[in-house]
């Protein structure tokens, strides 16, 4: 991965003028040792108490340090600071979080958390507004003293951090595995990606020589894909013994109503706390319907999930679990299943697939088995 690259986006983010002067000012007043160990994202995703999502402007995921850049508002409504700091993040609120956002989330109040109020308050520490209510702005030189707090900050917890290293970027799968006996969900911490489905087959099946011929092929292409992978013969149809390696693609929400993915049949659902995937078919189908077609259903399958990349634009894999079937129900009105918002799927079967393990072990001797 291109570091500059990712600097670049990632401090480029978002349209606000003031925020994005802040989170610069601070990463760039980062002495360069500690600079050069840090891993910056912006736009991190929270959960708070309630359920509910919401962004922070800056976060240092080795520092579990978060900082929320709070610029001026013209809110006339709201009289205290507090009723104000909630109006701002309510602003801040996600209809619905992104796979990857619901997979890397952090929850309130487990993070360090520093907030920088650009605006003016009083004794109180209410908002001070101008003659149409608009909030005023801090000096310059006010500003310039609440970045350098929150960059002071951020150098007392990297030198107090022993096991701090410096972070070289996202780590392709096929590295990170060598010599590796199982993948783990829990890898994601250590930013690892599968580029593409070959680099999947890859490092679970490597001698696999049928295997080998697909990822070959692909690469003389210049380009390892579903596409040029003959999947129905190695990813999917190929039935190994009680797995099935499935790369289901998230269903995507159309005038609030679920819709299929582009180039799927299917729409999937991620349950809202992870451990469940619903899944029925789309264009007026109902392949779970019908009894052969859950008979030969009951492998367990190993879940890796696409992701889209918002810094560097990229889409790639990561391992999210073993999961199988445990029901199919008819409809959405099922309340212990949370799936009553798929409108669209009220006269088809759905799939419930729940996570039954973590981890996957890595079987490099018996290409047989996986």
């Amino acid at each position: 991965m291109n570091m500059i690259e990712y600097l670049a986006r990632t401090f480029s983010q978002t349209s606000k003028v003031y925020e994005n002067y802040v989170i610069n000012a601070i990463w760039n007043r980062i002495s360069c040792e500690t600079r050069s160990k840090l891993h910056p994202i912006t736009q991190q995703c929270v959960k708070d108490p309630s359920g509910n999502h919401y962004l922070v402007d800056l976060y240092f995921p080795q520092l579990n340090l978060g900082v929320e850049v709070d610029e001026p508002q013209h809110i006339s409504s709201l009289k205290s600071g507090v009723e104000r700091i909630r109006a701002a993040k309510i602003k801040k609120v996600l209809d619905k979080p992104t796979f990857i956002q619901t997979l890397t989330q952090i929850r309130e109040g487990a993070f360090i958390s520093e907030n920088i109020q650009l605006f003016q308050v009083d004794e109180n520490g209410d908002p001070l507004h101008d003659d149409k209510r608009n909030e005023i702005l801090r000096s310059a030189d006010e500003i310039e003293e609440l970045i350098n707090q929150v960059v002071t900050k951020i150098e007392h917890l990297a030198k107090n951090n022993k096991g701090l290293t410096a972070w070289n970027g996202y780590i392709s799968a096929a590295t990170y595995y060598k010599g590796k006996t199982e993948i783990n969900i829990t890898d994601i911490k250590d930013d690892v990606r599968f580029r593409d489905l070959a680099e999947i087959a890859e490092v679970l099946r490597k001698n696999d020589t049928v295997l080998q011929q697909g990822i070959d092929g692909a690469k003389k292409r210049g380009r390892s894909s579903i596409v040029h992978f003959n999947s129905d013969k190695i990813l999917a149809n190929e039935l190994i013994k009680e797995y099935w390696i499935w790369p289901p693609k998230m269903a995507t929400i159309k005038k609030g109503v679920l819709k299929a993915a582009s180039g799927s049949d299917f729409v999937n659902v991620l349950s809202d706390d992870g451990e469940f995937i619903y899944e029925y078919q789309d264009n007026n189908k109902d392949l779970w319907g019908i009894k052969e077609e859950q008979d030969k259903n009951k492998r367990k399958r190993v879940v890796f999930m696409h992701a889209d990349d918002p810094i560097l634009r990229k889409r790639y894999y990561i391992f999210y679990g073993v999961f199988e079937v445990i029901d199919y129900i008819i409809g959405v009105e099922d309340e212990e299943c949370s799936i009553h918002y798929m409108r669209g799927a009220e006269n088809r079967t759905t799939a419930v697939y729940k996570k039954v393990d973590n981890s996957f072990p890595i079987i490099k001797e018996n290409p047989g088995y996986l």
